[in-house]
């Protein structure tokens, strides 16, 4: 008879034992170009990951992005724009795909690290850990995405909120824009923001979902350095769209919707 839990246990151990080496492997690097290739090509090795192409792509498709702090409302936009889109006539010939990064196989080990303070607590590598996710996520789902003909791609964050969340302040956050080398610019760049009050209320209301847990990035305090940090993007990121996500989902979605059909319609 085959132990299932027993397997289940010795599966977790081995992740358990890997994601630490890569944690310990990240915290000898800095915050840099030559350090996100070391610890991207680590990871790979250690997750047993086949490494996607890095090559030259055509790009078919128009990429839109939503960033913001948590609960800003992210997912709820995602969700509703996705319905607008694939309902409405105007984009009938259209792929519309929706890209989340939580399936991401290095967005494990993050969240290892966040969920075990033993090992975060003198150098928080999470910046380091993030970015070369992100370059995974870039091959392997984004530029392939779009690729496909008339694709409409739909991305819950972008490398902004890697930057805007790990940086330790707004003043050294322009320093840290060479580590998204690799990555995509969006076609039309949203980020979400609310009030701070409004953000943890929902964040509170969520927390069952997490067997009420509250990560240190979802509390206030978190919360209010992460909208500073994107202000401060917003001096060297063109087109920035921010949007005030305090009221109505769906007022917001309106929002949202004019902004997306005014672009498609200039493209024409």
């Amino acid at each position: 008879m085959i132990n299932e839990e027993s397997d289940d246990k010795n599966l977790e151990n081995i992740m358990k034992i890997t994601f630490e080496e890569i944690i310990l492997f990240s915290k000898k690097l800095d915050n840099s170009k030559k350090s996100v290739e070391l610890l991207y090509e680590y990871t790979l090795e250690k997750l047993k990951l086949d490494k996607p192409e890095e090559k030259e792509f055509t790009k078919k498709g128009k990429l839109i992005t939503f960033d913001g702090h948590s609960g800003a409302g992210k997912d709820t936009q995602i969700t509703l724009l996705e319905k607008y889109l694939k309902e409405n006539y105007l984009y009938r010939d259209k792929n519309i795909i929706t890209l989340v990064q939580k399936q991401n196989p290095f967005k494990q080990v993050s969240k290892y690290l966040w969920q075990h303070n033993d090992i975060n607590e003198d150098n928080n590598c999470s910046l380091l850990l993030l970015t070369a996710g992100r370059k995974y996520f870039t091959y392997n789902a984004l530029s392939p995405s779009l690729e496909e003909e008339n694709s409409i791609i739909i991305s819950n964050r972008s490398y902004l909120s890697n930057l805007a969340y790990q940086a330790p302040n707004s003043k050294n956050i322009v320093t840290l824009l060479p580590l998204a080398y690799f990555d995509i610019e969006a076609d039309l760049k949203f980020v979400l923001e609310c009030n701070t009050n409004i953000a943890y209320s929902r964040i509170m209301k969520r927390s069952p979902e997490k067997s009420g847990i509250i990560y240190s990035n979802e509390r206030p305090e978190y919360i209010n350095r992460v909208k500073k940090n994107y202000k401060q993007l917003s001096k060297f990121i063109d087109k920035i769209i921010f949007i005030d996500t305090s009221s109505d989902a769906q007022n917001i979605n309106n929002t949202i919707c004019s902004y997306v059909d005014n672009y498609f319609h200039n493209k024409k």
